[in-house]
């Protein structure tokens, strides 16, 4: 991930943790059963699935990578936990978001900051929010309209 300028202080905090518990151990002796056990533990430890599968994604990437560069031939099953039922259950009101964009900065008091806010409000398709702006391009429900650029190009 370094390599590939992934590297932030998120991930550095997930990939910590990992390093204590596997420790100096080699990647070719960790098996499906070690990694279970790391995940048992961090749900004794009271981690949610999404906390542990950040976690583990991070050493299945690791494997994959091994993998891929022929430095494993095998690597270990590391299962994905379900996350279901732990969605986000709090969300701003409109009058909230609206004075947090009012407080922002003027070039950031923009229309995808209001999609944004009604989409995650709504959990709606974004064709729903009817005439508005994707990937730079203006949009009335779901169809193109001229090739309109956010900037004004066409």
């Amino acid at each position: 991930m370094q390599a590939r300028n992934k590297w932030n202080p998120k991930v550095a905090s997930n990939v910590k943790p990992l390093r204590e518990y596997f420790g100096s151990c080699r990647a070719v002796t960790v098996t499906s059963d070690d990694i279970g056990e790391y995940i048992e533990q961090l749900r004794a430890e009271g981690y949610s699935d999404g906390t542990i599968n950040r976690r583990t994604q991070l050493l299945a990437q690791s494997f994959k990578l091994a993998r891929r560069t022929k430095k494993l031939t095998a690597a270990p099953y590391i299962p994905h936990l379900s996350e279901v039922g732990s969605e986000r259950q709090v969300f701003f009101e409109t009058e909230h978001s609206e004075a947090v964009i009012q407080r922002l900065p003027e070039y950031l008091q923009d229309f995808p900051l209001w999609v944004s806010h009604r989409l995650a409000q709504e959990r709606a398709p974004i064709s729903s929010l009817g005439r508005c702006y994707r990937r730079g391009h203006l949009f009335e429900g779901d169809k193109l309209q001229n090739s309109q650029a956010c900037n004004g190009s066409a």
